[in-house]
């Protein structure tokens, strides 16, 4: 199930992830504290993980919407014979 997005304006919700990844990377080459730095890599990866579960969840959906298709079409096509 998809999260409700209505909260946000869709491209500022498409953009936060790119968002957490540009300011992880300032942050590691900008900062010099190994602390600072730890944050943020862990900035920039939980926006790669962000990015990665919404191009898994899209593909996956597109996936079953063809396989959805797909069998439709085929049950459309044995009810004509």
């Amino acid at each position: 199930m998809a999260w409700n997005t209505d909260f946000l304006p869709k491209p500022i919700y498409e953009s936060l992830p790119w968002s957490y990844v540009l300011i992880g990377i300032w942050g590691v080459l900008a900062l010099d504290l190994w602390v600072a730095e730890i944050s943020a890599s862990l900035l920039i990866a939980a926006g790669m993980l962000v990015l990665y579960w919404r191009f898994s969840y899209r593909r996956d959906a597109k996936a079953e919407l063809a396989r959805r298709k797909r069998e439709r079409r085929e049950r459309r096509h044995q009810h004509d014979f």
